[in-house]
């Protein structure tokens, strides 16, 4: 078994974030999504972000058919 592991903010989720998730799950047997904390994502993207927090980012991330664990 072969394990690929991403991680980022995924706070407005697109189609360019799908795309990367289908590439990466292509590349092994199961794909392991890592989600920035809310504070990280304040400090890097400005107070006013996340639009969602990580509660929701999670829920939204483990629908997405390519992700097998958040």
């Amino acid at each position: 078994m072969k394990n690929i592991w991403t991680n980022g903010c995924f706070d407005i989720i697109h189609a360019g974030h799908i795309a990367l998730f289908e590439y990466a799950k292509n590349l092994g047997d199961n794909l392991f999504v890592g989600i920035d904390s809310d504070e990280r994502i304040k400090i890097n993207k400005g107070l006013n972000r996340p639009i969602n927090n990580v509660a929701l980012r999670q829920k939204v991330l483990l629908s997405i058919k390519y992700i097998d664990r958040v």
